[in-house]
């Protein structure tokens, strides 16, 4: 229950944060988001995740970070 409660927590705040920041994300950032909605939801189905599901999630959640600092910097 706690593991199900967490996986949809993460799925609503990864959606709430495109929605809230849909103009100012690239094309990228968007995929690599959605990637990363769609594989947390397929996992969704099992019952405890495995450390390889989790590194996938953290990979994808980290290439969105590092393409989003990216962009930062050429700002500044």
């Amino acid at each position: 229950m706690y593991n199900k409660l967490n996986q949809e927590s993460l799925i609503q705040g990864i959606e709430a944060f495109i929605s809230r920041n849909r103009c100012s994300l690239s094309n990228e950032d968007l995929v690599l988001l959605n990637d990363c909605l769609d594989f947390i939801k397929s996992c969704k189905k099992t019952q405890m995740p495995s450390l390889e599901t989790m590194g996938k999630i953290v990979e994808l959640l980290l290439k969105f970070l590092s393409a989003s600092d990216d962009i930062m910097n050429l700002f500044h």
